[in-house]
């Protein structure tokens, strides 16, 4: 039951941070400020799952959280760009 409920409350999570930040305006600057923070929760659960070590190995071993990282740095660049 843990596996199946930590990705449901996440989402409902996510859906309500977006809506949120769509209401509120600057939503690059703030999406890149969620995504930041999911990046972190996908990195602590790495480390949950006993695959961790270095930082830098950690993030170079798993394809999510570098995918992560690009789409952060096209969030904040839109935010830079917007301001």
């Amino acid at each position: 039951m843990k596996s199946a409920l930590g990705p449901f409350l996440f989402a409902i999570v996510l859906a309500l941070a977006g809506g949120a930040l769509w209401l509120a305006g600057h939503t690059e600057t703030r999406l890149a400020d969620v995504h930041k923070q999911m990046a972190l929760l996908r990195y602590a659960m790495v480390l949950d799952a006993g695959r961790g070590g270095a930082p830098e190995d950690v993030v170079l071993g798993d394809r999510t959280l570098q995918v992560m990282g690009l789409i952060w740095v096209g969030l904040f660049a839109a935010g830079v760009y917007a301001a």
